[in-house]
């Protein structure tokens, strides 16, 4: 299979910024032995600066694992909604909500859906 990727992240007015991503990789898995796994992501955000220090967001990524030889097909899709706060040059306050939805092809992979919400604290030195 073909392997290639890309992202690209731009200014779209002095508040806005955007990026989008997309990839496709050729991977191994464990699964039954070891099969090939192809993944393809697509995803894209938005960001707003609310204050020079504060940011809010939104975007969405979805995925797709291929089990070559399996007859398997993962995918999930994750909206996503988040909160980042610049409280120094050094420190950055977060807060990530994902709701994850998954299914699968595969026989006996249960489907779910899942809320997951992420605070994170970056420090550089």
């Amino acid at each position: 299979t073909l392997t290639y990727g890309g992202s690209l992240a731009w200014l779209i007015a002095p508040r806005w910024t955007a990026v989008t991503e997309g990839r496709r990789n050729a991977l191994e898995s464990s699964l039954n032995g070891g099969v090939s796994l192809v993944e393809s992501l697509a995803a894209a955000r938005l960001d707003y600066a609310v204050l020079p220090n504060l940011f809010v967001g939104g975007g969405a990524s979805y995925l797709v694992d291929e089990f070559k030889g399996a007859g398997r097909t993962d995918r999930s899709l994750s909206p996503l909604v988040s909160v980042k706060n610049l409280i120094s040059p050094n420190v950055t306050l977060g807060f990530d909500y994902r709701n994850v939805s998954f299914d699968s092809s595969g026989t006996g992979v249960a489907s779910y859906y899942r809320n997951v919400y992420l605070f994170s604290i970056n420090g550089r030195i």
